[in-house]
């Protein structure tokens, strides 16, 4: 009886994560509020038709992720890139790190 549940137990566990055929469709059926929420963040068109694109690449690579988190997680895979599209930089100035201000380039 135990090996009989030893071996359901990979099986089980695998139902629980999110599969490539989970995002696809996640980003199918939620296609124009993932681009909004990457336009509001980049404000131009190009960067988010980018951030949406490596967005759905970076979702289908990630091996571990919770089905149920992974509209969630579709959406901080976006905003991460949102952010990596601006390409923020600090301001070189003399005051602290805890005053630290970002340009846009």
């Amino acid at each position: 009886m135990t090996e009989q549940t030893q071996m359901q137990a990979p099986h089980k566990e695998a139902n629980v994560y999110a599969s490539r055929e989970d995002f696809h469709t996640i980003f199918n059926e939620d296609l124009r509020q993932l681009y909004q929420l990457s336009f509001l963040l980049t404000r131009d068109p190009a960067k988010a038709e980018r951030c949406l694109v490596v967005g759905l690449e970076d979702c289908v690579r990630e091996n571990r992720v919770f089905r149920e988190w992974a509209r969630s997680w579709a959406k901080r895979v976006i905003v991460q890139n949102a952010i990596c599209e601006l390409k923020p930089r600090p301001i070189h100035s003399n005051s602290r790190l805890s005053e630290v201000h970002f340009l846009r380039y």
